[in-house]
């Protein structure tokens, strides 16, 4: 195993070695009641330090030539189990971390991430994001948009919920209406969902890569609408109101049950608690994502650990996230390529496969000018690798773009789609950083003209 991990290192161009261990264990402790061994502990701290070593470190050679730090860690008996770390350096630098756990096995797939996740914090790798957040390129104002979504003059647009569509757009629900909107934000097709019902609303929805349309209402029933449709099929199953619900490729719901603690799969009429394979400990996971490959990825609160299972329910990844400060205490969270993003109605991260932060958003600019600040009322990423931001307060839906959208974009509808929002990126860019001064003015100026040859 060693000698694959150093190969494939080396394969990436990668220092395969390192000037000294990260870690230098000072203190080990295992309650008795907890049924692990002083071997059995110190044998698993040392594939966890090797496994930090190997797979971690030479991806950041720099810091890798830091000082050994010390590493205390104690596990601690009760229901469920804990582990207890901390790492500390010489110059009183120290970060700790606390983790559940129920048996070795998870114990051990979860102590190689947090472990780096406390180095890479004392070597300064989450002191701030490394990139720029996505820039707003088009939006609309819900409420304004009223005749085109097909909503009932006399009913007050309060809420709004959105998942991704196929072909870069995105599927929008508000109050006694659902619509189907293209990447350029301009609706598709609009349903009444239940006209016997005027005040009908989704409290959320999701989708499939192919199109199909999940949605459940404050109630716990179950639409669902298939690309083409005319109508939605209500499931005769009602489930638990969920938070955050998510679609597989093959078109079942999956949802949180907060009374069992637990992620549920509807499919064919039947729930199925999910478990991770080979074991009947469900999973419990209120923010989690599917990405488009059919996996699972889940936010755990305790630890700020993100965990990836394939279709079988098997392993496959364990992250653990550094916040940065002021970040959000996520309720949703999205699969975007190698990034993972969190959101709440404070702000948006986004996070690489190491668990270090890429960006931030703190507030949503409900306006190209980006006076008006607002807090978060929904997010989706749509197809395309467009984030889709609603604001809380006006209900106005901004959709974001930056390099990876744009290639998306690219490669899918033509190089006139990619342009145009690349200026409306530009030009928004230097709006937002200086909305009154002579830049922004010259960046109105260049748009205007672009627009016009």
């Amino acid at each position: 195993m060693k000698a694959r991990i150093v190969a494939l290192v080396l394969a990436a161009g990668l220092v395969a070695s390192v000037a000294a261990a990260p870690f230098k264990v000072s203190y080990l402790f295992s309650d008795p009641a907890t049924g692990v061994k002083d071997a059995e502990l110190k044998a698993v701290v040392a594939r966890a330090i090797e496994k930090v070593e190997l797979a971690y470190l030479p991806f950041f050679p720099e810091q890798a030539r830091l000082q050994a730090m010390k590493l205390t860690l104690i596990l601690t008996s009760g229901s469920p189990k804990g582990v207890s770390m901390s790492v500390e350096t010489g110059a009183d630098r120290k970060e700790s971390a606390f983790l559940y756990w129920s048996d070795l096995g998870e114990l051990e797939t979860v102590l190689a991430p947090a472990l780096f996740s406390l180095w890479a914090k004392i070597a300064g790798l989450a002191d701030a994001p490394r990139g720029e957040a996505p820039v707003p390129t088009l939006e609309v104002s819900i409420p304004t948009a009223a005749g085109f979504l097909g909503m009932n003059p006399s009913i007050p647009q309060s809420v709004g919920t959105m998942a991704p569509a196929p072909d870069g757009g995105l599927f929008f629900a508000g109050i006694g209406y659902f619509a189907e909107l293209g990447p350029d934000l301009v609706p598709r097709t609009v349903h009444v969902v239940d006209p016997a019902n005027p005040a009908f609303y989704f409290y959320q929805v999701a989708s499939t890569p192919s199109g199909t349309v999940v949605g459940m209402d404050a109630m716990g029933q179950v639409l669902s609408l298939k690309r083409g449709a005319e109508k939605f099929e209500r499931s005769r199953i009602p489930v638990a109101v969920s938070t955050s619900i998510r679609a597989t490729p093959s078109g079942s719901l999956i949802y949180y049950d907060s009374g069992a603690s637990a992620l549920v799969k509807l499919e064919a009429g039947k729930k199925t608690t999910l478990t991770a394979s080979g074991s009947k400990t469900p999973i419990n996971a209120m923010v989690f994502d599917i990405d488009g490959d059919g996996r699972l990825w889940t936010y755990d609160y305790v630890g700020s650990i993100i965990r990836s299972y394939d279709a079988d329910g098997v392993l496959v990844d364990v992250i653990r996230v550094l916040a940065l400060e002021g970040a959000p205490m996520p309720y949703r969270m999205h699969i975007r390529g190698s990034e993972i993003i969190l959101s709440d109605s404070k702000g948006v991260v986004a996070y690489d496969r190491f668990g270090l932060p890429l960006w931030q958003m703190t507030t949503v600019q409900s306006v190209a000018d980006g006076i008006p600040k607002s807090m978060i009322a929904s997010t989706c990423v749509g197809s395309d690798g467009a984030l889709y931001v609603l604001s809380m307060f006006n209900l106005v839906l901004t959709r974001f773009d930056d390099e990876r959208s744009i290639t998306s974009v690219r490669a899918s509808r033509g190089e006139q789609a990619a342009r145009t929002l690349e200026r409306t990126l530009e030009l928004n860019r230097a709006v937002i950083a200086d909305y009154d001064k002579p830049a922004a003015q010259t960046a109105r100026a260049d748009y205007a003209d672009a627009s016009l040859s």
